[in-house]
């Protein structure tokens, strides 16, 4: 019991890293695209690869309309290496538990959270004009849950 505490407490550290240094830095940037990198000489070390996140990029200020396509197909691609990363790994025989469908357990709330307040609340229109634009994203973000919940096994558990 001891054992499963502390692999729960490393889990969650793992999982708000994830959300805190990859995430938060992939949502908030102005360029999501220049943000994460794959095989760089600098990063954290799963598997094979390393993950590269710059913290050097410039990041949004104040109400702005976010490019979640952008942002949308980082994390895609942040989430699509990391399952094909941990995909091996199976954590409980009974119900074929993956590490990556525990870590996307840890992380899925709080993922959905820093969309909401990060890309779809600061794009809001506020006029007419506006609205197409807001439609658009709200399409994207519908693409972005299906992904997470159908194609991306990390998350596919979750009914956001």
């Amino acid at each position: 019991m001891q054992i499963l505490g502390m692999l729960d407490g490393l889990l969650a550290k793992l999982s708000t890293w994830i959300l805190r240094d990859m995430c938060s830095f992939i949502i908030q940037s102005k360029t999501p695209n220049e943000v994460f990198s794959l095989g760089e000489c600098v990063g954290a070390v799963v598997g094979k690869r390393e993950y590269r996140i710059r913290t050097d990029l410039s990041i949004g200020e104040g109400v702005r309309k976010p490019d979640l396509d952008g942002i949308f197909q980082t994390l895609k691609r942040f989430f699509g290496y990391l399952e094909q990363d941990l995909g091996g790994v199976i954590v409980s025989d009974k119900n074929d538990m993956r590490l990556a469908q525990m870590i996307g357990k840890k992380t899925g709330d709080q993922l959905v959270d820093m969309i909401v307040k990060e890309c779809l609340t600061p794009a809001v229109p506020y006029s007419a004009e506006e609205k197409p634009y807001f439609e658009e994203l709200l399409t994207t973000a519908d693409n972005f849950h299906e992904y997470l919940t159908v194609g991306c096994w990390c998350y596919n558990f979750l009914y956001l």
